[in-house]
């Protein structure tokens, strides 16, 4: 179940990925692992439909490094929506 709701994490991390350039590689990584562990990628369909409305495709790639498999899939929702 997830922890946080979904619209916060994409934001959070959008924030991470695209504007707070001052923090480093690891505690990107580590912020986004952490909220994989807190649900992010348990609802693929409606994650993809955050992450085009808050124009998140940044965290496409970060993404792609942990998970490949659950990022296919989400560009495949990002089609969609």
């Amino acid at each position: 179940m997830r922890e946080y709701p979904l619209d916060i994490m994409v934001e959070m991390l959008v924030e991470h990925f695209e504007i707070n350039t001052i923090e480093n590689e690891y505690f990107r990584m580590n912020t986004l692992k952490n909220l994989i562990d807190f649900g992010l990628l348990e609802d693929i369909p409606l994650l993809a439909k955050e992450i085009k409305q808050q124009r998140g495709e940044i965290l496409l790639e970060p993404l792609n490094t942990i998970n490949p498999e659950a990022v296919k899939q989400l560009q495949l929702w990002l089609e969609f929506v």
